[in-house]
């Protein structure tokens, strides 16, 4: 599925765009940089299909606690993403001043 994505192109005019990379490269992209964000969705989205695969209460539970599993998985990974790369920046100016010098890749 993913390399039939990636073959996707438009053509614009006589220039040809190849969007389906240019899309796996955004998610990539989003993944690498925000990895508590993904998994936070990806395990709300996960957790929201169990509430909705429960017989009969599923059936009434799960269009209304699937966003809200999601939401609050994307919240917490965002937080923390952000905990994250506020420690991170923390560290290259503690680093950077003269203590230890840091390269970054």
């Amino acid at each position: 599925m993913l390399m039939k994505l990636a073959k996707k192109v438009i053509r614009v005019g006589e220039i040809v765009v190849k969007i389906g990379q240019k899309v796996l490269e955004l998610v990539i992209k989003f993944v690498s940089r925000y990895p508590n964000t993904t998994f936070g969705a990806v395990f709300g989205a996960i957790a929201g299909y169990l509430v909705s695969s429960i017989p009969i209460i599923g059936f009434v539970l799960g269009p209304l606690v699937s966003p809200i599993l999601l939401l609050v998985g994307v919240v917490y990974g965002a937080k923390s993403d952000l905990i994250d790369l506020a420690i991170e920046g923390r560290i290259k100016s503690s680093l950077g001043s003269g203590l230890i010098e840091f390269q970054s890749q």
